[in-house]
């Protein structure tokens, strides 16, 4: 917890500071039925539907298969004078050695993918996961 989060602690506690560990995730050392089945037809989905993307995450840059969908850009932003840049969402093995894992991902990385099939390679931002399972990991890019 930040200093914030423990003085309306101690606040709503009369005072007393009770600190309470913040619980953390762990990786299943055993994976079910479904996981293990999604993992091993990964390769077949990629090879089916997937095109051939570039992650660079600044070092030891590496070629990856994705698979791309496009989104309508959202306009969340303020109204100001902006080229509209498409959306994307980046669906990449879960794993360091063929996609991007979700372990090593950290956002404004960059990966180098064409935006629909057919179309010339561009550079996208990495924003944010979207969506992960022990097969895949979804990413939003712009």
């Amino acid at each position: 917890m930040t200093n914030y989060g423990n003085n309306i602690t101690a606040l709503t506690t009369g005072g007393k500071l009770i600190y309470i560990d913040e619980p953390t995730y762990t990786a299943p050392d055993d994976l079910n039925d479904f996981d293990t089945a999604a993992v091993e037809a990964r390769d077949t989905f990629l090879d089916t539907f997937g095109l051939d993307a570039i992650y660079l995450p600044g070092s030891l840059n590496r070629a990856i298969t994705v698979i791309v969908r496009s989104i309508q850009d959202d306009a969340t932003k303020q109204p100001i004078q902006r080229h509209r840049s498409p959306k994307l969402q980046i669906k990449v093995a879960n794993d360091s050695a063929i996609g991007i894992s979700a372990d090593e991902f950290e956002p404004c990385q960059t990966i180098s993918c064409p935006p629909r099939k057919g179309a010339d390679a561009r550079t996208f931002r990495l924003a944010r996961i979207a969506k992960q399972t022990m097969a895949f990991v979804w990413y939003e890019a712009y």
